[in-house]
């Protein structure tokens, strides 16, 4: 498969888990008010809210026209699903059961990322 083509399916399912982490974020904020994760201290509850924001930048920024861009959006969804599996591992070990089922699948994801990110590197 061309470069391109794999950097077109990657940037895809990159930005599907992005806005799925995002969606999920916002149905908490609707249903709980702004920091709802209020079981967490204020830090880990304000990046969680944060996540509203940046799951879906870094999903922009995958589709932009310019590739410098695109990488951005590729380093930011690393940083993010590195940053978000330690917190919830973190959490899930010393503060509260968060399901080990999305903790699974987020794992899974970083894993993804790791493996496929060299794909979206500019030439």
């Amino acid at each position: 498969m061309p470069r391109e083509r794999h950097s077109l399916w990657i940037r895809l399912i990159y930005s599907v888990c992005l806005a799925t982490g995002a969606l999920m974020h916002w149905l908490d904020i609707a249903a709980a008010g702004w920091l709802p994760y209020r079981f967490a201290p204020l830090t880990f509850n304000a990046y969680w809210t944060g996540l509203a924001f940046a799951d879906l930048l870094a999903a922009l920024l995958l589709w932009h026209r310019r590739p410098a861009i695109r990488w951005t959006g590729a380093l930011l969804t690393l940083a993010i699903m590195i940053s978000d599996v330690a917190i919830n591992s973190y959490v899930r070990l010393y503060i509260a059961e968060l399901p080990l089922f999305a903790l699974t699948l987020q794992s899974a994801f970083l894993g993804f990322v790791i493996l496929t990110i060299r794909h979206l590197r500019p030439e």
